[in-house]
């Protein structure tokens, strides 16, 4: 699976037609913006190529089941043999054979993981780190074009860039608030208040296919692509509000290479 690259296109190095302290404002939101994009197109990339990760890892682990239970009973003969405990009575050399499982089982692990291989829980773990990560970087997005929205002088049209993707995508700073506060969402809070939950129940880091949902702050559940279509109403955003500045200097291309 190849990057879906999100191409941007600068009229310009400079920004013309604003002070010198709004120009270097809002050149740094846009490149602030830039640098999201990016990280747009490549947690996009990632959590596609990490939604068979969980999948994967347990055939890994089922493959390998025969394997690792003979790896698991040469530690624990090791072990049993190193503490005596089949030399003991019953109940205390019973006790202390369960402890010996219980350690073979986790130096087994630990030669595993040495080893290479990654811990099942942890395969699972990917899809969600990029999806909340992407979820972030568009956000970020469109929090730097609001900011840039509300500099004096800068054109209405990056307001309508801003409004057109509040429209596409109207919940996903609510969603990235809640990625950022789960602590407070598992408590059943929200910005310093008990939450109503739908349908009574809150809903942490849930992966439906390739839509990430969250409890958000008004109880709600809501669910956000993690798709090229989420990411293209950023990258159209961005590219709609540099279009509507006017600009001085050489025109580039992004991303370099």
């Amino acid at each position: 699976m190849t990057v879906e690259v999100l191409e941007i296109t600068w009229p310009g190095v400079r920004i013309a037609g604003l002070a010198a302290d709004l120009e270097q404002a809002a050149g740094g939101l846009l490149r602030y913006a830039e640098d999201a994009l990016a990280d747009v197109a490549l947690t996009l990339w990632l959590f596609q190529e990490a939604q068979d990760a969980p999948t994967a890892a347990w055939d890994k682990r089922r493959d390998s089941m025969d394997a690792d239970q003979e790896q698991e009973r040469t530690v624990y003969d090791r072990l049993l043999q190193q503490s005596g405990a089949d030399q003991l009575d019953w109940p205390e050399g019973r006790h202390l054979q369960d402890a010996v499982s219980r350690q073979a089982s986790i130096e087994a692990k630990r030669q595993r993981w040495a080893s290479g291989r990654m811990p099942v829980s942890y395969a699972a773990r990917l899809p969600f780190i990029y999806a909340e990560a992407f979820l972030t970087s568009v956000d970020r997005i469109l929090k730097a074009l609001r900011a840039l929205g509300n500099l004096a002088g800068v054109p209405g049209g990056v307001r309508r860039a801003v409004a057109a993707l509040e429209a596409q995508l109207p919940r996903v700073t609510d969603v990235r608030d809640s990625i950022q506060h789960g602590e407070d969402r598992m408590r059943g809070r929200a910005h310093g208040r008990d939450l109503n939950p739908e349908d009574g129940v809150i809903v942490h880091r849930a992966l439906l296919g390739d839509r990430y949902a969250m409890t958000i702050a008004d109880g709600s559940v809501v669910g956000i692509g993690v798709t090229i279509e989420t990411a293209v109403a950023a990258q159209t955003a961005l590219q709609a509000s540099i279009n509507t500045l006017a600009w001085t200097g050489s025109a580039r291309h992004a991303p370099f290479g």
